[in-house]
C-alpha cells in the first residue's frame, strides 16, 4: 500500500482522506452516506482519467430507466461528490460528460494489480519469500467484493470478475510459497484451504494444496479423502479426471510418509520430517517445480532414477511388464510402495548392509505411463489390491459435455449411432471408470450443442445438417424422438486389449424431455380473428430460413389494459403454432403486475428458470445474467422453440431472455407496448366489439338470446375479463337472469363489486396496476398513481395536462409525464394530442380510490417524499 491512496473500489466505494495513515482503511476513510453518490463515484473510477458520458452515468444511477428529472439530480450528485473530494477540481465537466482525475497510486485497484504482477513474476521465478510479501500486500488492500453495496445494474461487472479471479490466484501463489518454504505455519493454512475448497469445489489447485498441507501435517487419511471427494465430483459433474498436478500430489500422499516439513535448505528439496527428496541432486533445489506438480513420465522421472545410479529404462527383478510397469504388491509395513530400494538389484551386485537406505526413506517417484499400468486411485484397501495410481500422459476421455437439451429431429433413414453407456468393470465394486487414453483424433461430429432442427420436408426444400445422434430414431422405434439405448463404446486398437485392459467408457448425456409448458388453451376464445392471423404470420418459421442465418428471432408484444385478454390471445396463438416449433414451447409468468403474493421476476430469476427447464444443471448456470443469457442463446440457437413471456413489467426484464436464432419465436404480453425493445412487432388490444362480446357471453354462460344490444355488453365495457365474470355468475345461478344482473350493475355508482367471482376480479386487476405505480421507486410512476386518484376525484369526460398539473400541484412537465405513464400502462387513452380519457371501468376504480381518504393521503405523502 502507498501513502497516496485516495480512492477505493476493493469493497464498497470509499474515499481516503489526505491524512489517512499509509492509506489504511480506518479513521482516514471519508464516509459516503448516499448510495447515489457512491454509485456515481464507482462509475467514474471505473474509467479513471477518462470522460464518462452523461448517459452512461444515468444508466449507472437509475438502471436504464432515468426519471424526467435525471439531469438535475445528476448535477446535485456531482456537486455532493465534489464537496467530499480533497480537491474539488479533480471532478470536472468535460463534454459529453464528467472526468475524475486519478493519479498514479491513488486507486486501490491499480495498486492491487501492480502487486499481482510482481507476485506473478516472483512465482514464475520461484522466489517464494517475495511471493509471500507481494501477496500479503495485495490481499491487505482487499476490503471485500469490489463494488459492494451498489445496485446490480451498476456497470463494472467485468472488472469485478477479473479482480475476484486475481485474488484467487494470489491465494494459490501464497499457498504454493507456504508449502515450498514449509515450517510451523502449515497447520494454520488448513482452515483457510478447507473454506476455499468448499467455496470453489471445482478449483483443483486449492484441493491439491489442501491435500499436501494435510499430508505434511500428519493427516494422511484426510488428505486421501480430499482427493477422493474431488475425483468423484469431477467425474459426476463433468466426466473428467483430476489434472496432472492433483494426480502428482496424490502420488506423494500415497508413497511418502506424512509428518512435519522443515524449511527449504540450500542442500536441496526436503520431504516429510525434513528429509531430502531422493534422486534430486542438491544443485536442482533452487529450480524445483512447485510442490505437487511433478511431471508425468518425462525427463524428471528419468533424472530421478539416474541420480540413484539406476537406468531409467532398466528392467528390474519382479517387474514382468518391463519398464514403466506398475509396482507389485507392497512389502510388509510399507503399503503403497512396490519394492524397497534395498531389495532391488543394483548395478554393482547384490545389496549390502552398507548400501541399504534408511527404511523410512521414501522410494523414487516413478510413475507408470500406460492404460495397462494403473494402480489404485483410492490408495490401499481398494478391491484391486495395493499399489499407487499411475500419473499418465493420457488424461481420461471426458466424452461429450453434458448437453441438457436435445432438439427433436425428423425421421432419418440413416442407421443410428450407438450411444456409449457406463460399463461395470469385472470384479470391481465401484462402477466408476478409470482414466482412459485420449484418442489421437476426435470425431468431427462431437459438439457441446445439439444440431439444428430443420423444418419438415414439406416446408423446407433446403438440405439441413444430419440429425443429432441423441435424436436419431432406432430402427423400428415407435417414436421419431426416442433415443437409442445406452451401449458400451467399442475399444479401439490404440487402447489395447488383454487382461490389463479396461474398456473406455464415456458418460451418456441425460436426455431431457422436450419442454411443452404451455398452459391449456383458453376456453371459449372469441373474436380477435384478424390480429390472431397477423400474429401467426409474423411468428411462423420461414420455410427457407437456415438456423445459421443472421436473421433475428421474431418477437411480438401483445399489450393493452388490464383484463383485455392479452394472455388468452397469446396462448391461443401459441397453441395454433405449436406444431411449427417441434423442439418445444417455453412459458414463463414474469409477474409484471406486481401482485402482493408474487413480485416480478428479475431477469436473473427468469434466466435461471428457463435454463433449468432446458435441463441445465443448477450448479453450472452462470451467476451473472450476462453469462446466463449467453448460455440460453447457445442452447436455443440451433432449435425451433416457441417462448411465451407473460405479464412483462418492462423491456429490461425480458431483453436478456430473447433467443438469437431465427428458428425461435417469442410472444410477450404486457400492459406497456415496450417501445424500448428493439425489433419487436407490437399488437395493441382494445375491448371486443359488441358482437364478439355477446358471443362470449353466450358461449361462456350457456344462455341463449344475448345479442350485441343487450345492456350487459356495454355495462361490462366489452372487457373480456368483465364479460367472463358476468358469464360465470350467470352459469352458476340459473335463476339469475341477464336482465336482473344488468339491473344490478346499472343501479350502483361502481360496477366493480358485481364484477368479482371466485378468482376472477376486475377490481384486483386494476388495483395491481395502480399499486405497482404507487410503490415504484420511480418518481414518474408515483406521480401517475396520484394522477389516477385525482382523475377519480374530478369526474370529467377528458383531462388535459394543465388541469392535471393543478390537481396534483405540480408543474406541467411533471403532470404530462405522469399522464404519459398512465397511457403507457393502458390505464388511460390519449383521445387527441394532450387530451386523455379512461376506460369506463378504470373510471369506476379511480372513483373508489378518490373516495378512500386514507389511500389518497398516503399516496400524496409518498409522492411528496419522492
Amino acid at each position: 500500500m502507498r501513502c497516496g491512496l485516495r480512492f477505493g473500489l476493493l469493497g464498497a466505494p470509499v474515499l481516503y482522506g489526505s491524512d489517512a495513515p499509509n492509506g489504511l482503511a480506518g479513521d482516514g476513510i471519508q464516509p459516503i452516506g448516499s448510495i447515489k453518490v457512491r454509485t456515481l463515484l464507482a462509475a467514474l473510477l471505473l474509467e479513471p482519467g477518462r470522460v464518462v458520458p452523461v448517459e452512461a452515468l444515468k444508466d449507472a444511477l437509475w438502471g436504464g430507466a432515468p426519471p424526467v428529472s435525471a439531469q438535475a439530480s445528476l448535477h446535485n450528485h456531482v456537486a455532493r461528490l465534489r464537496r467530499l473530494l480533497d480537491d474539488p477540481g479533480r471532478l470536472r465537466a468535460v463534454p459529453p460528460g464528467y472526468l475524475l482525475r486519478v493519479g498514479p497510486g491513488e486507486l486501490d485497484v491499480h495498486v492491487f494489480q501492480a502487486h499481482v504482477e510482481r507476485a506473478r513474476a516472483a512465482h514464475a521465478n520461484q522466489d517464494w519469500q517475495r511471493v509471500l510479501g507481494e501477496c500479503a500486500s495485495a490481499l491487505a488492500l482487499w476490503r471485500g467484493a469490489p463494488l459492494t453495496g451498489l445496485p446490480p445494474e451498476t456497470v463494472g461487472y467485468a472488472l469485478t470478475q477479473r479482480l475476484a479471479e486475481a485474488r484467487l490466484l494470489l491465494l494459490e501463489w501464497r499457498y504454493d510459497a507456504e508449502l515450498s518454504v514449509g515450517g510451523p505455519r502449515l497447520p494454520s493454512l488448513i482452515p483457510e484451504l478447507t473454506a476455499l475448497t468448499a467455496e470453489h469445489p471445482l478449483r483443483e489447485s486449492y484441493h491439491r494444496q489442501l491435500m499436501l498441507t494435510l499430508h505434511r501435517t500428519g493427516r494422511r487419511a484426510e488428505s486421501l479423502a480430499v482427493h477422493r471427494d474431488l475425483r468423484n465430483r469431477l467425474l459426476d459433474e463433468l466426466g473428467v479426471e483430476p489434472g496432472p498436478a492433483v494426480r502428482a500430489a496424490h502420488v506423494e500422499v500415497l508413497r511418502l510418509p506424512g509428518g512435519p516439513v522443515g524449511p527449504a535448505t540450500p542442500g536441496g528439496p526436503v520431504g516429510p520430517a525434513g528429509r531430502r527428496w531422493p534422486g534430486l541432486p542438491a544443485g536442482r533445489a533452487g529450480r524445483r517445480a512447485p510442490v505437487g506438480c511433478a511431471r508425468s513420465g518425462g525427463e524428471g522421472d528419468s533424472a530421478d532414477l539416474e541420480g540413484r545410479g539406476e537406468p531409467a529404462n532398466r528392467e528390474r527383478p519382479g517387474d514382468p511388464a518391463g519398464p514403466g510397469a506398475s509396482p507389485g504388491p507392497a512389502g510388509p509395513g510399507d503399503p503403497g510402495l512396490s519394492a524397497r530400494p534395498a531389495d532391488r538389484e543394483r548395478p554393482g551386485g547384490p545389496a549390502s548392509p552398507g548400501d541399504q537406505e534408511d527404511p523410512a526413506a521414501p522410494g523414487p517417484l516413478t510413475v507408470a505411463t500406460g492404460p495397462e499400468h494403473r494402480g489404485d486411485p483410492e490408495g490401499p484397501g481398494s478391491s484391486r489390491g495395493l499399489g499407487s495410481p499411475a500419473v499418465t500422459d493420457h488424461p481420461r476421455v471426458p466424452g461429450d459435455l453434458a448437453v441438457p437439451y436435445v432438439p427433436a429431429q425428423p425421421t432419418s433413414g440413416s442407421a443410428p449411432r450407438p450411444a456409449p453407456a457406463p460399463a461395470r468393470r469385472p470384479g470391481s465394486e465401484s462402477p466408476r471408470p478409470d482414466p482412459a487414453p485420449e484418442p489421437t483424433a476426435r470425431s468431427s461430429s462431437a459438439s457441446p450443442f445439439p444440431e439444428p432442427t430443420p423444418l419438415p420436408e414439406s416446408e423446407s426444400p433446403l438440405p439441413g445438417p444430419g440429425p443429432h445422434p441423441a435424436a436419431t430414431p432406432r430402427s423400428g422405434s415407435a417414436s421419431p424422438r426416442s433415443a437409442p439405448a445406452p451401449t458400451a463404446r467399442p475399444a479401439s486398437a490404440s487402447q489395447g486389449s488383454g487382461p490389463g485392459h479396461r474398456p473406455t467408457v464415456a458418460p451418456v448425456p441425460a436426455r431431457v424431455p422436450r419442454p411443452a409448458q404451455l398452459p391449456p388453451p383458453p376456453a371459449h376464445f372469441t373474436g380477435r380473428t384478424a390480429v390472431a392471423d397477423n400474429l401467426c404470420r409474423t411468428l411462423a418459421p420461414k420455410p427457407h430460413a437456415r438456423p445459421d442465418s443472421t436473421a433475428a428471432a421474431p418477437v411480438v408484444v401483445i399489450h393493452g389494459m388490464p383484463g383485455v385478454g392479452k394472455s388468452a390471445l397469446a396462448l391461443h396463438v401459441a397453441h395454433t403454432l405449436r406444431e411449427r416449433f417441434p423442439d418445444g414451447q417455453l412459458h414463463v409468468d414474469l409477474h409484471g403486475s406486481r401482485t402482493s403474493d408474487a413480485p416480478p421476476l428479475t431477469a436473473a430469476q427468469a434466466l435461471t428458470a428457463l435454463l433449468r427447464d432446458l435441463g441445465a444443471d443448477s450448479l453450472r448456470i452462470p451467476e451473472h445474467p450476462d453469462g446466463a443469457a449467453a448460455l440460453l442463446r447457445s442452447l436455443l440457437a440451433p432449435t425451433r422453440t416457441l417462448m411465451v413471456l407473460d405479464d412483462a413489467e418492462g423491456a429490461a426484464q425480458i431483453r436478456q431472455l430473447l433467443p438469437a436464432g431465427p428458428g425461435c419465436a417469442v410472444i410477450v404480453t404486457s400492459r406497456s407496448p415496450l417501445t424500448a425493445l428493439d425489433g419487436a412487432d407490437r399488437f395493441p388490444l382494445t375491448p371486443l366489439t359488441g358482437g364478439e362480446s355477446a358471443e362470449l357471453l353466450r358461449t361462456a354462460s350457456g344462455r341463449d338470446g344475448l345479442d350485441a344490444a343487450h345492456p350487459l355488453v356495454e355495462l361490462t365495457g366489452r372487457l373480456p375479463l368483465a364479460l367472463r365474470v358476468v358469464a360465470a355468475r350467470l352459469a352458476a345461478r340459473r335463476v339469475l337472469t341477464p336482465d336482473a344482473l344488468a339491473a344490478q350493475l346499472a343501479a350502483t355508482d361502481s360496477r366493480l363489486p358485481h364484477l368479482e367471482y371466485d378468482d376472477l376480479s376486475v377490481r384486483r386487476s386494476l388495483a395491481d396496476a395502480h399499486d405497482a405505480l404507487r410503490t415504484s421507486a420511480r418518481e414518474t410512476d408515483r406521480d401517475a398513481a396520484l394522477a389516477l386518484r385525482r382523475i377519480g376525484a374530478l369526474d370529467l369526460p377528458t383531462y388535459d395536462v394543465p388541469l392535471l398539473a393543478r390537481l396534483t400541484e405540480t408543474d406541467e412537465l411533471r403532470a404530462g409525464a405522469a399522464l404519459d405513464r398512465l397511457v403507457d400502462v393502458a390505464l388511460l387513452e390519449e383521445t387527441a394530442y394532450g387530451h386523455y380519457a379512461p376506460h369506463g371501468l378504470v373510471r369506476d376504480y379511480a372513483r373508489e380510490l378518490a373516495a378512500t381518504a386514507t389511500d389518497a393521503a398516503g399516496g400524496d405523502t409518498a409522492v411528496g417524499q419522492g
